[in-house]
């Protein structure tokens, strides 16, 4: 008897999941895949397909060693708990008991200071940015992170072998229902993402961050992003009867030659590259020939660098507005490297690359009214250009601004300066920041700061050694530091023939 009644159960429970079964449109799909957009198009991960990357053991093996790095899951069962998590609580969760914590104490000074001295940096930051956002931010805003990340996992649950498609997919229309409920546009919700990814995080200026406003400004301007091609308010209600087709397109082989690229198989990306460029979706054509741009330009293994070629290729991507392919064109006339110098060409292309999503486009017309070549210099339209690039993600924006700065006294605040300079080197250590920031400090007199910027970049440089001569190298920053201690004593004695130095 009791077998027979476990029998029953069971089939009642299969039948009442027959009956609640839901199924989606290819459309419906692919908008809820797009919730997962930010993070999908910040990895080069494929935007149209359930797993995001061929399952090749390459990708497989990789998304493994991601899942473990980053999540500690290395099984179903792990893999099941961090989703649930995700969804259930996340890190608006901790938001919301660090908000009840500093509201129980009333955000008073004193308890700042602890937190500010006492506590461990991660924490530290947290509560920092609680007490930044106390009163524009709620904790249930934060859910575009957690359930957006929940739909990543169940992409990789099945490309790793975790988690079967029909169980992925309950995950993820699940996840897109209550995110459309939650939000009213693709830029609220892509607003509220980032701050979840810079509050889970514990340091605020670094590649990663900008690698994520680069792809949330690609996927909100590009015409064949996912969001500028589905409305927010797309009905994902499902049906009790199957649709007639259900399935998402197949770009398979792109993603297959960007491992064959990144394995240094170039010959066999390229290959595969011509394939998807000849045929297939726009976006993906444009795609490739931005790639072959790429191999060509750089040089990978087994093909050398050639410029000539890769312009040929960019000049083919342009033709589907692809914003890397349009910049590129961009900096030739700019450069007159491989095409006529001619600034207002530069101007077209970078405009059009910005309108496609590409935020260096911005940057580079900041640069063109910050210098005035091909039109009237303009430091305040300049300033608006790179401060939008700097918000989406532009790692040389900052820097650029700040030696605007320098450059034209009339819009000179250094305060504003000096931090911009700051940042410029912190997401980007490079040469031209670090000449930027000894350069800004200099000129305020913050001599002191100045000399240890000079410090590190005497060390960034010995780390880069190998591409400069050597002997040359010291000779530089002796140069530098005597600029440095003329223009102290200089200042001093400024100082001192005013009249206003003390006894």
């Amino acid at each position: 008897m009791k077998n027979f009644m476990k029998v029953v159960w069971v089939l009642v429970a299969v039948s009442q999941t027959i009956v609640a079964q839901k199924f989606y449109s290819a459309e419906q799909k692919q908008w809820a895949l797009a919730v997962s957009a930010i993070l999908t198009e910040r990895n080069q991960e494929d935007l149209f397909a359930l797993t995001g990357a061929p399952q090749i053991q390459l990708a497989v093996d990789a998304k493994k060693e991601t899942l473990v790095t980053w999540w500690s899951v290395d099984s179903r069962k792990e893999l099941l708990e961090v989703m649930r998590w995700a969804r259930d609580e996340g890190h608006r969760a901790v938001y919301e008991r660090i908000h009840k914590n500093l509201d129980k104490a009333g955000w008073w000074p004193g308890f700042q200071y602890k937190i500010r001295n006492a506590m461990d940096p991660q924490y530290q930051y947290r509560c920092n940015f609680v007490m930044e956002h106390k009163d524009d931010l709620k904790a249930e805003q934060l859910v575009a992170w957690d359930i957006g990340r929940v739909v990543s996992l169940a992409r990789w649950g099945v490309l790793c072998g975790y988690l079967q498609e029909e169980e992925a997919w309950n995950w993820i229309m699940e996840a897109a229902q209550q995110l459309q409920q939650r939000y009213s546009s693709w830029e609220e919700f892509a607003t509220n993402y980032l701050l979840g990814r810079e509050f889970s995080t514990r340091y605020r200026s670094t590649d990663a961050v900008h690698l994520y406003h680069k792809a949330a400004f690609w996927n909100l301007n590009n015409v064949y992003s996912p969001w500028k091609c589905m409305e927010w308010d797309l009905d994902l209600s499902g049906s009790n009867v199957k649709p007639e087709s259900a399935e998402l397109p197949n770009v398979s082989d792109y993603y297959l030659a960007l491992e064959y690229d990144w394995d240094d198989s170039a010959d066999k990306a390229v290959g595969l590259l011509k394939k998807v460029a000849g045929k297939g979706e726009s976006l993906y054509r444009g795609l490739a020939y931005r790639r072959m741009g790429h191999v060509y330009e750089y040089g990978r293994s087994g093909i050398s660098k050639n410029w000539k070629k890769a312009l040929e290729y960019y000049e083919q991507g342009a033709e589907f507005s692809e914003g890397n392919c349009l910049f590129k064109l961009g900096y030739a006339h700019y450069t007159g490297k491989g095409r006529p110098k001619d600034f207002l060409k530069a101007m077209d292309y970078w405009r059009a690359a910005a309108d496609a999503g590409n935020v260096d486009g911005l940057t580079h017309l900041g640069i063109l009214y910050s210098d005035g070549k091909g039109v009237e210099k303009d430091v305040e339209k300049a300033a608006a250009y790179y401060r939008e690039a700097t918000m989406w993600g532009a790692t040389s924006s900052e820097n650029n601004h700040a030696w605007m700065m320098y450059e034209n006294p009339e819009i000179w605040e250094p305060d504003i300066a000096i931090r911009m300079a700051y940042n410029g080197v912190q997401k980007w250590e490079c040469n031209p920041h670090y000449h930027t920031l000894v350069k800004v400090l200099m000129k305020a007199e913050r001599w002191d700061e100045a000399g240890r910027a000079l410090n590190q970049w005497q060390r960034f440089d010995m780390r880069n050694r190998e591409i400069y001569d050597p002997v040359a190298v010291p000779e530089k920053f002796k140069k530098l530091r005597k600029q440095i201690r003329d223009e102290r004593v200089e200042s001093h004695r400024r100082f001192v023939s005013s009249g206003t130095a003390a006894d």
